[in-house]
């Protein structure tokens, strides 16, 4: 699988598209998103060495949040797979 690892939004090549030309790309950013936050999560746990009360507590409430928003991503790719299919089956 192809890496996306982008280090400023100059190397991004659809840095010069719309999102109102190409919606999609709100999905494609937002997976990029999730996989930076899960690698910075990542990194804080394996930077904390001892486990410390602080540490997880940031931990708990990034991965809560993470959660959350993963959650409503679902529903929109959700929303917008079935569209998509219905609108093929309405023909």
């Amino acid at each position: 699988m192809g890496s996306w690892k982008f280090h400023s939004e100059e190397e991004w090549p659809a840095a010069e598209v719309r999102l109102v030309d190409a919606p999609i790309l709100f999905f494609v950013v937002t997976h990029k998103a999730f996989r930076v936050e899960l690698d910075a999560i990542r990194r804080l746990a394996a930077e904390a060495g001892a486990v410390s009360g602080e540490v997880v507590v940031e931990l708990s409430q990034r991965l809560e949040f993470l959660k959350l928003v993963y959650d409503y991503h679902c529903l929109a790719e959700d929303e917008k797979f079935s569209a998509e299919v219905l609108g093929i089956l309405d023909c």
